[in-house]
């Protein structure tokens, strides 16, 4: 069993692609030499694990895999690239990454990141079925950037402003005057948002809760 520190890059803030603070986080990985991975040959792409095992299970030749005939074959040294052995086998440990604080300017907001637990960093950062391995070499695999971009969160913004107002217009017909309240409330969080939150990422924006609608 092998024990070989390496480093994690680090973005510079979450859901962000940027890496230019060189911010790594310490780990150790712990497992075998070697890990056999399949490669699909179409375009490179790293795909799942066959075999994980040592440098006398090698020099023995008894090593037992199963690969697709659409895909190759390729040995990682985890002495050449811990990292990559690490990130395919979830074979690390290291201390708990420091969560990300950040005041976003509004009132007394703050937006936080938080690691779930001590062996989720690289999944966290990177998307671990992204990787390719190309010239001899693997690529590093594609950050986890938000899922929602930002002119689709402010269009959802302004269909649930429309949706605001025209409850609004159903009245005490529909409505009890706490609910016209609490979706007059919500209209006016819409309205002022865009402005409010003018120069915060829409991600770290902390949405009220959206009144229930009536049928």
């Amino acid at each position: 069993m092998e024990r070989i520190k390496f480093k994690i890059p680090i973005w510079d803030e979450p859901h962000q692609d940027k890496f230019e603070k060189g911010m790594t986080h310490e780990a150790i990985y712990v497992g075998d030499r070697f890990v056999l991975v399949a490669v699909r040959k179409k375009d490179n792409l790293v795909q799942e694990p066959l075999a994980e095992y040592s440098k006398t299970d090698k020099e023995k030749g008894d090593i037992q895999y199963f690969v697709d005939d659409d895909k190759y074959t390729v040995e990682i040294d985890s002495w050449k690239n811990p990292f990559e052995c690490a990130l395919l086998t979830s074979r690390y440990d290291h201390e708990p990454c420091p969560n990300w604080s950040e005041e976003l300017g509004v009132d007394d907001e703050v937006w936080e990141y938080t690691y779930s637990d001590t062996h989720a960093v690289i999944p966290h950062i990177f998307q671990t079925d992204t990787m390719y391995y190309k010239n001899g070499e693997f690529t590093r695999p594609k950050v986890n950037t938000h899922p929602i971009d930002e002119k689709q969160f402010w269009e959802n913004m302004e269909t649930h402003r429309q949706d605001m107002i025209r409850e609004l217009a159903r009245g005490t017909d529909v409505y009890k005057q706490s609910d016209l309240d609490a979706i007059e409330k919500c209209k006016q969080w819409l309205e002022t948002a865009p402005t409010r939150y003018k120069n915060v990422k829409h991600y770290k924006i902390k949405c009220p809760d959206f009144p229930a609608i009536k049928p």
